[in-house]
């Protein structure tokens, strides 16, 4: 199966480097933020974490859920 939260969280962080790259051949439409520096390496990262940590409180893992339940 496919862990949904850490796909989501993958493609959240894909996107915003995608976003957020500066390179020779591509600039990305957010890549100013920062005044010119590349923020798609770390940012990316960041963003990903932070939605998987947020999806992870929304959404737990079941089998977390009935391992409490029997305690």
């Amino acid at each position: 199966g496919f862990n949904y939260r850490a796909v989501t969280a993958w493609v959240a962080g894909s996107v915003f480097g995608v976003l957020t790259v500066t390179t020779s051949l591509y600039v990305g439409p957010l890549a100013n933020i920062a005044g010119g520096v590349d923020l798609s390496f770390i940012g990316s990262a960041v963003v990903g974490g932070v939605i998987y940590l947020l999806l992870r409180a929304v959404f737990p893992e079941q089998s977390l859920i009935a391992a409490a339940a029997q305690d």
